[in-house]
C-alpha cells in the first residue's frame, strides 16, 4: 500500500474535519476583528487625551457609532442576500454538472438531482431580487 492509496481512502473524512474546524476559525477571525476595532478607538481616545483635547459624550458616542458596524436597511439586505444565493444555486449548479460528468457511472437523474437542489437557492435568490427591485426605497439623507 503506497502513500496516495491511503491518502485517497482518508480523503472522505476530511470533508466533515474542514467543515467542523471552519467554525472555530471563523468564531476567532470575527473576534479578532472586533477586538482590533476597539483597540483603534482607544488608542484614538489616547491620543486626544495625551495632546489635551476635550473628550465630550458627543466624541465618544461618535467614536462608537463608527466604530460599530452599519446596519443594513431591509432593502440592501435582499439585494445582498439575493445575490448570494443566485451565486450559491449557481455554482452547485455547476460543480455537480462537472462531478457527474467525470463519475463512471452516472446517469442523468444523477446531474437533475444536482441541478435541482442549486434551482432551489437560485429560486429563493430571485425571490430576495425580487423583493429588493419592487421595496420602496427609503428616503434617507
Amino acid at each position: 500500500m503506497d502513500a496516495s492509496t491511503t491518502f485517497l481512502e482518508a480523503l472522505p473524512l476530511l470533508n466533515p474535519i474542514i467543515i467542523i474546524l471552519m467554525i472555530p476559525v471563523g468564531l476567532h477571525i470575527w473576534l479578532k476583528a472586533a477586538a482590533r476595532r476597539q483597540e483603534e478607538m482607544q488608542k484614538t481616545l489616547r491620543a486626544m487625551i495625551e495632546s489635551g483635547q476635550t473628550v465630550s459624550p458627543e466624541i465618544l458616542e461618535q467614536l462608537a457609532l463608527t466604530a460599530a458596524p452599519r446596519a443594513l436597511d431591509a432593502r440592501s439586505r435582499d439585494l445582498r442576500w439575493g445575490i448570494k444565493l443566485c451565486g450559491i444555486g449557481v455554482a452547485w449548479t455547476i460543480f455537480g454538472i462537472l462531478w457527474e460528468a467525470f463519475a463512471p457511472d452516472s446517469t442523468l437523474d444523477d446531474v437533475m438531482q444536482w441541478v435541482a437542489f442549486g434551482s432551489l437557492f437560485i429560486v429563493v435568490g430571485v425571490m430576495r431580487l425580487a423583493l429588493w427591485k419592487f421595496m420602496p426605497r427609503s428616503e434617507t439623507p
